[in-house]
């Protein structure tokens, strides 16, 4: 693959999570990040909206690193959804840097994927998949 502007968008997403993480680590007398259950949760949307909603599965056929980068980021995805419940309940600061190290883990897995794996063989969806419906078609099928 390529990298895409969806690698864009979360690359920037990751940049805003750092920059929240460390003003968080330095002290910063910030609305919401000031607490570590307020950086937690900046850090949980941030990773969901700006990484997450940006990802799915491409219909290529994956070689065995597309596999293992995919597995590993989702080892990764796992990590950071449990630390972010722990970092919750108990307002550790230690759950917190798991939750920022596995989001960033995921974030350099998946760029690493998009940027070192090939295309793939697209795969079959049918002979009719790239036929177009004319408008005359459609009104004669739906009976209008």
């Amino acid at each position: 693959m390529k990298l895409t502007w969806k690698d864009g968008v979360t690359t920037v997403t990751m940049g805003l999570i750092t920059a929240g993480y460390l003003a968080f680590l330095l002290g910063a007398d910030l609305p919401v990040i000031d607490t570590v259950r307020g950086t937690t949760a900046t850090v949980l949307i941030l990773g969901m909206v700006g990484g997450c909603a940006f990802s799915g599965l491409d219909q290529s056929r994956k070689t065995g690193l597309d596999r293992f980068l995919i597995g590993l980021a989702s080892v990764f995805g796992a990590t950071a959804l449990v630390a972010a419940i722990i970092a919750f309940v108990t307002a550790s600061p230690a759950a917190l840097a798991v939750l920022f190290g596995a989001t960033a883990a995921v974030w350099l897995t998946a760029t690493l994927r998009h940027a070192l794996t090939g295309t793939g063989v697209q795969a079959t969806l049918g002979p009719r998949t790239h036929e177009v419906i004319g408008p005359d078609d459609r009104a004669h099928r739906t009976g209008v």
